[in-house]
């Protein structure tokens, strides 16, 4: 795994506490992925988050207690979209740098027309669009760098994007078959995607109020009107799903081992598993 760069997608789950976990749950058990991918030699690659305390924050601090004495040699790599790159210090820079994380700015999407050094409130149907563009091709982006991806957990609601975040990169990482890693213990999109490939359940319910909202109605209408060919089409996005059998995570585990890492809530399973599996599709 040397070098190899390994996406981890992580959120927190709306319905974390009703599983018997918390963040700080999800939080631990990205840092044994974190710890023992990067004694593995791979390096960590995460889209974007500024939050005190969040994930980029967490995998900063591992990233300082792995780095290497080479300094261009950086474990942890940080994707930014547009216009949340614009928010990053220079005072976060030196500190990213000093802690060995690489940080990308992903430029706007090409067909976006925004002023490129001014950030936008995602408070309308067009600002929202705006990132839900910049999100896309931020994980359109990292997918194309990364060899494999880890998801668990994840927002069904309150996103800002064109799907919920983990749904897409999942997505996209299976449209290019990037071999992906699907943890249920946590809830949130990444069990809604088990249950799709194997209980045939819709990832996205659209009667569910968060989605029937005027406010999520109308940016769907404004961004279905500007991209007649790559529309938000819930439809479409559940049959994509239900449609996938567990063969086309391509991520070196059979059909047990994939079964068990959906409801293992073993954190060292978890590891195992995943480790097992990268070590198949990257020998």
């Amino acid at each position: 795994m040397h070098e190899k760069q390994i996406a981890i997608s992580i959120s927190e789950s709306e319905e974390i506490r009703q599983l018997g976990y918390s963040d700080t749950h999800t939080k631990d058990a990205m840092i044994e992925f974190a710890r023992h991918l990067l004694i593995q030699g791979a390096t960590l690659v995460y889209g974007g988050d500024l939050r005190v305390r969040g994930f980029t924050e967490l995998f900063a601090d591992l990233s300082e207690q792995y780095r290497l004495d080479n300094e261009d040699t950086f474990p942890f790599i940080n994707y930014f979209s547009f216009p949340i790159h614009l928010n990053i210090t220079k005072e976060q820079e030196v500190e990213f740098k000093s802690q060995k994380v690489k940080v990308i700015r992903v430029k706007q999407e090409a067909t976006l027309n925004v002023n490129p050094t001014t950030f936008v409130e995602p408070n309308s149907s067009k600002n929202k669009y705006v990132w839900a563009k910049s999100l896309t091709k931020m994980r359109q982006d990292m997918n194309d760098a990364i060899v494999a991806r880890v998801a668990t957990g994840g927002r069904n609601f309150d996103y800002l994007g064109k799907y919920p975040g983990i749904i897409q990169e999942a997505k996209i990482s299976l449209e290019s078959r990037t071999p992906l890693y699907l943890i249920g213990a946590f809830g949130g999109a990444t069990q809604k995607m088990i249950d799709a490939i194997i209980k045939s359940k819709d990832v996205i319910n659209p009667e569910l109020p968060f989605y029937k909202s005027t406010e999520n109605q109308l940016f769907r209408e404004y961004f279905n009107a500007r991209n007649v060919s790559d529309e938000i089409d819930f439809s479409i996005l559940n049959k994509f799903f239900i449609g996938l059998n567990i063969g086309d995570l391509n991520n070196g585990l059979d059909i047990k081992e994939n079964q068990r890492l959906f409801t293992t809530s073993h954190i060292p399973e978890m590891v195992f598993l995943v480790l097992k599996g990268l070590r198949q599709v990257l020998r």
